[in-house]
Formats: C-alpha cells, structure tokens, sequence
C-alpha cells in the first residue's frame, strides 16, 4: 500500500509529536483527531495530514499545562 502525498503513519505522528500511544488512540476514540484516509478496518492504517500533525502537538502542549480535553 502506498501513502498519499503527504500523509504520516501513527508511528510517524507519534515520532514527530512524541505522544504516548494510549493519549492518541483516545484522542481518536474521541474524535479529537481524525485520520485523512484508513483506519476503516484491519489493514487499512490510518493516515495523518500535517494539519493533524500540528493539532497533535498543539493539544500535547496544552495537555502539559493540565489541560484535558473536555476543557480544550
């Protein structure tokens, strides 16, 4: 499978933003940040946009401040 132009892997976002794991699959679980494309079942990993991207580390710095997000 190839990735579209742009796109980042949750590896790859949780590389660039060093998010544990378990704060971003809640995150999605919640809606907070949404894949571009996949996540529509078992073989089909989800893909970030930079804008996500960005979102994830603007959220982790609030997060760091004490910020849930039900506040943000």
């Amino acid at each position: 499978m190839t990735k579209g132009p742009d796109l980042f892997t949750r590896v790859e976002l949780r590389q660039k933003t060093g998010i544990p794991d378990d704060v971003l699959n809640y995150w999605m679980r919640e809606g907070v940040i949404r894949a571009r494309e996949g996540g529509d079942g078992r073989g089909k990993p989800r893909r970030f946009d930079y804008p996500e991207i960005m979102l994830a580390a603007i959220l982790d710095d609030l997060r760091g401040f004490g910020l849930n997000v039900a506040a943000i």
